[in-house]
């Protein structure tokens, strides 16, 4: 494990579930649930995914998680935060909130539903990488984009 907040190859990332009481995000029981994956060991921690409900947050309740879960960690594991969506302009706002919030990378899907073919594809990543210093990191989720990524493009 990497102590210094650093994203490395390899290891365990947790994608992480966003907890809520009451119809919101249970603030507490994030900070426990980040802490409590610090000490078990896990080299890293991707927040806002589809696993995570991501997908469902608002952007005041995204940036909730990201700002209890940066500083929870204080930099003893990278925080990933996940930043896809199907419109290019808006995953590069996602992605430069995370870097506002402190994140070590992103985590970036192909646009779903719109599908679209490998020239957009690659200008979409073109564009995604030229607009942020972060590593980003690219799911590739077929299920949800009609697009299985080859290992070369």
């Amino acid at each position: 494990m990497n102590n210094t907040g650093k994203l490395r190859p390899g290891g365990a990332i947790t994608a992480l579930v966003t907890p809520f009481r009451d119809g919101e995000v249970d603030g507490a029981a994030l900070e426990d649930l980040v802490e409590w994956q610090v000490l078990s060991g896990v080299d890293g921690l991707a927040l806002c995914t589809a696993a995570g409900e991501g997908l469902s947050l608002s952007p005041r309740e995204r940036r909730m998680v990201l700002d209890i879960c940066i500083r929870t960690a204080a930099d003893r594991i990278p925080v990933i935060a996940a930043a896809g969506t199907n419109c290019t302009e808006s995953t590069i706002a996602l992605i430069r909130d995370a870097e506002e919030c402190g994140a070590r990378a992103v985590l970036v899907t192909v646009p779903y539903y719109s599908k679209p073919g490998r020239k957009g594809i690659v200008r979409h990543f073109a564009r995604i990488t030229a607009a942020t210093d972060l590593p980003v990191l690219i799911e590739n989720a077929p299920a949800r984009t009609a697009c299985d990524l080859p290992m070369r493009f």
